[in-house]
This record gives structure tokens, C-alpha cells and sequence, in this order.
């Protein structure tokens, strides 16, 4: 981990944003990983202890605004920190999370990920709400996200 105290410049953040805050160390956090695009660290209102935000260090208000490279620098961070937190804290497994809009329980407005340790007895359920797909709604469905993808490609950035 690089010297915790390497924060983003104040160019980069975003007035009133507390994970910028936190990246800056004007807020007191507990930074288990940073390089010079991230920030890791302890959430302080856990699901369990050891829940961890990762997110990028300057401010972007949601995951897809991303530009592909730093995406893939953080995607690819999220696993090997989520097996170190639940390795670390004798956890069984961890779920990565991304809330992406207020609608689907974003609750600021820095993109972040969380790193969820999991243990069989922490009584902790998503309470996914499973629907029916008609199979002609989802056939006209798939059409429609096809025919965005080949209007607007994964990679190409504000396209999230």
C-alpha cells in the first residue's frame, strides 16, 4: 500500500462529496489499499466488519462514467482485495457490489464498490425479488439492448 496521505488533488473532487473527502484525508478514514487511482477503505457503517468501499480518487458520480482503462484498473483490484479482507478476518466468502443511481441504493454521488465479507451465520439477504419473464417480452428485450450495444459499444464512456 502506498503511504496512506497520497490523496487526489483538490482539482479532482467534487465540493460537499464525502468519499472525496475521505480521499483527501479531511475526513478520518481507515485506507487498507491505495495506488494513484484508488482508494480502499474500511466502511464505517459496515454490513460486517471488514466491509470495504474501493473507489476511484478523483470524482465520477457512477461506475459506467469510467473511461475504459480505469474501469478495468479497478474491476480488477475488487477481487484480489475481497479475497484479502475475507482471508484476513477468517470470513468464508464476499460479495462485490455496485449500486449504480439512487434507484438501485447509490447513496452518494462518488462511484464506489463495495467489498462485502460473507460468513454462512451473518444473517445478512439481499431479498432479491424475482419476477416472471414472458417469453416474448424477453426476446423483444434482449433485441433492445442489442440494438444499444451496436449503437453505443460497452467501452465507449458516458454510455453506463
Amino acid at each position: 500500500m502506498k503511504n496512506p496521505g497520497v490523496g487526489a488533488s483538490r482539482n479532482m473532487s467534487h465540493r460537499g462529496c464525502i468519499i472525496c473527502r475521505l480521499v483527501e484525508r479531511t475526513e478520518p478514514c481507515q485506507p487498507i489499499y491505495e495506488d494513484d487511482r484508488v482508494l480502499a477503505f474500511l466502511d464505517p457503517v459496515p454490513i460486517n466488519p471488514g466491509h470495504a468501499l474501493l473507489v476511484p480518487k478523483r470524482h465520477v458520480g457512477g461506475i459506467g462514467a469510467l473511461p475504459p482503462a480505469e474501469l478495468a484498473h479497478v474491476m480488477s483490484l475488487a477481487p484480489a482485495l475481497a479475497q484479502a479482507i475475507t482471508r484476513s478476518l477468517g470470513y468464508d466468502g464476499y460479495n462485490i457490489h455496485i449500486a449504480s443511481g439512487e434507484c438501485a441504493g447509490q447513496a452518494g454521488t462518488h462511484a464506489c464498490i463495495h467489498l462485502i465479507p460473507r460468513i454462512g451465520t451473518d444473517a445478512f439477504h439481499w431479498h432479491w425479488r424475482r419476477v416472471s419473464y414472458d417469453e416474448t417480452k424477453a426476446a423483444e428485450d434482449a433485441a433492445a439492448i442489442r440494438n444499444r450495444l451496436t449503437r453505443y459499444p460497452p467501452d465507449a464512456p458516458g454510455h453506463g
